[in-house]
């Protein structure tokens, strides 16, 4: 009977051996720094990943960690098999118990979006499929399906519209229904009360705003002379002339490179070609930035219904009021563009 009492003394004291061993490196390891050495790293944990494959992203990122010890404390904190998607990065020194709450709480690390300008919506879906897990042809599907956009009480003919350029943060687990819900929360943000009064107060849908802006984006890069560009346009619709904007044209053609724009270019037949069809073409040709949106809004109030190139190519443009002033500053213009052997 005492050799089994002495035994068992032995064992429970080789178990609080074991255990305050093991309690001791989990304590150390908990608060001991690993460190990232001045590196930006970012661990992507892909949908349905398993602890193994987190434990070798961790390992490459923290080569200084025991493995077993990495493992010992994600099994006490349940998270071999609560693993939560996502992209983390991890700057500077972490604790090992920092970088397990982190992983262990998903809290995933956005990714900044910079919305350029997109004249179709496949190299927008593109360009998230670049930096989320959307897939873009997924993508370009929903943004193509007419019930999509009558769900979230959209137009489906205004697509482009409904895209404000802008700089915005995107988890790298965003869905393709989740970037929509995003870009129509950031619509509404934008169409304040005032900006639909000002659409309003001339004769304008903010649908047709946005069509006007991608003009305006398309014929001037000068921000100093995009309201006096919209002004032009919004002087020939009240007036019910044709538009008889060039961008358009490449619209229709579907080649924005033509430097040149020749009498056969402007026999396209589509509703998008402003020489052939009045007033403001069916949707946007491009997603207009908030700058063309606001030129819209503001727009300067003139005479000017004719509007050309400047033929020093420096951007700018020379406004007419008449077709025998226009017709003058034209010639420069395609003399300037034959000198330089410009016929594309």
């Amino acid at each position: 009977m005492k050799r089994i009492f002495r035994l068992l003394i032995v064992i429970l004291a080789l178990g609080l051996s074991v255990g305050g061993y093991l309690g001791y490196f989990v304590f150390l390891h908990q608060h001991q720094p690993a460190s990232t050495e001045g590196k930006n790293n970012v661990l992507y944990i892909f949908p349905e990943e398993n602890f193994g494959k987190v434990k070798l992203g961790l390992l490459k990122i923290f080569p200084e960690l025991e493995e077993w010890h990495l493992t010992l404390l994600a099994e006490q904190m349940n998270y071999t098999d609560h693993v939560k998607p996502g992209r983390y990065v991890f700057r500077g020194k972490y604790s090992l118990a920092k970088i397990m709450r982190k992983l262990k709480s998903g809290e995933q690390d956005a990714v900044k979006f910079s919305f350029v300008k997109y004249r179709n919506l496949s190299d927008m879906a593109g360009a998230i499929g670049k930096i989320t897990l959307v897939d873009s042809n997924e993508l370009r599907n929903w943004l193509l399906d007419s019930t999509v956009w009558s769900k979230f009480g959209m137009n489906s003919t205004y697509l482009l519209t409904y895209f404000i350029p802008n700089t915005y943060e995107l988890y790298w687990t965003t869905t393709s229904e989740g970037f929509i819900k995003r870009m129509k929360k950031e619509y509404d943000r934008f169409w304040t009360s005032e900006r639909k009064e000002k659409a309003k107060d001339l004769g304008l849908t903010i649908e047709q705003v946005s069509v006007l802006a991608s003009i305006v984006n398309e014929e001037t890069i000068k921000t100093d002379e995009k309201p006096k560009v919209a002004g032009l346009y919004w002087n020939r619709v009240n007036k019910g002339m044709l538009l008889q904007a060039d961008p358009t044209v490449k619209f229709a053609l579907g080649n924005f490179e033509l430097r040149r724009i020749w009498e056969k270019d402007l026999q396209v037949n589509s509703p998008y070609n402003t020489y052939r069809y009045k007033g403001l073409p069916p949707g946007p040709i491009n997603t207009p930035s908030i700058e063309d949106l606001e030129a819209v809004l503001n727009l300067n109030k003139h005479n000017f219904i004719y509007m050309c190139a400047k033929e020093d190519f420096s951007g700018y443009h020379n406004f007419a009021e008449n077709e025998s002033q226009h017709n003058q500053n034209a010639q420069k213009y395609r003399k300037a563009l034959s000198s330089r052997k410009i016929y594309r």
